[in-house]
């Protein structure tokens, strides 16, 4: 415990000698480090996104006015990955149209008659809400005998997991650069004050100092760096996230979860850049 506490006292001493420098730096690792929580949270929104477009995924398939709602309904419930069937006759879409358009539901009065037809809403069962899958279940309702026209929104959903898969590779990319960017942040910044110390250093190991002694106050920078450059971005990250909220409604931001990872990868990545700068010792 005494060793801690002297250690860390060296650590102090050494950063008041250089404080633009140790400011410096954990503003960049900083910066690096909202970069990445930034597209993260993008990505999970993204996500969210998926999940409620999957959620209410339905097809709609429209049937001619002559056709059996009864024999279609059979047909489409043997098809796999149809969970359920309702049928909405003419009247019933027509209402249904006059409740979306609100207080334009005159429109549709003007024009005197009902152009919508009858259709069969279809659930699909859990794991088939995906726009391969969906796309097949779609082709294979289109081709039964009273059914005129068939819709999923298929289109959209694959546009979404594109999206997403795409944000997914980004990242990863991007956790990949910053890392190693933090890391010879941190790194520089440790080899510096080794630099300025060397004559202490060496001293040190005269008397008989241990290894273990002499790479303390440095892993203290290198975790007190990361650390406060993982704060520092997530204070910035919210920021953002308020500002968001002005433009987008109820944007994701699992506000602990950040701050834990911010805090802890930024916290990893300073103990990294510190055990490669100190490596140098040993040699």
């Amino acid at each position: 415990m005494e060793r801690n506490r002297g250690a860390f006292q060296e650590f102090r001493r050494g950063v008041r000698r250089n404080r633009a420098g140790f400011v410096m730096a954990i503003a960049v690792q900083g910066l690096c480090l909202l970069l990445f929580t930034v597209f993260a949270i993008v990505t999970l929104n993204v996500m969210k996104l998926l999940n409620v477009a999957r959620s209410r995924v339905e097809i709609f398939a429209f049937v001619s006015d002559n056709s059996n709602p009864d024999d279609l309904s059979a047909s489409l419930t043997a098809i796999t990955g149809v969970a359920g069937v309702r049928y909405v006759t003419k009247d019933e879409a027509l209402a249904e149209l006059k409740q979306d358009m609100e207080e334009s539901a005159g429109i549709a009065d003007a024009l005197g008659y009902n152009p919508l037809p009858a259709s069969l809403r279809i659930r699909l069962a859990p794991g088939y809400a995906q726009s391969g899958k969906l796309a097949e279940v779609e082709r294979k309702i289109a081709v039964l005998p009273g059914v005129i026209d068939v819709w999923s929104g298929h289109e959209l959903l694959a546009k979404l997991e594109r999206i997403f898969t795409t944000a997914l590779f980004v990242d990863v990319g991007l956790l990949l650069v910053i890392a190693v960017a933090v890391i010879f942040i941190v790194f520089q910044s440790v080899e510096s004050l080794i630099a300025t110390r060397a004559r202490e250093i060496e001293v040190m190991k005269i008397v008989g100092a241990t290894n273990s002694l002499i790479r303390r106050p440095f892993y203290w920078e290198g975790l007190f760096q990361g650390l406060m450059g993982g704060v520092l971005a997530f204070l910035l990250c919210l920021v953002l996230w308020q500002l968001a909220l002005t433009q987008i409604p109820q944007p994701l931001f699992p506000v602990v979860g950040v701050a834990l990872f911010d805090v802890i990868l930024g916290g990893l990545l300073g103990l990294m850049g510190a055990d490669i700068a100190l490596s140098r010792l040993a040699k």
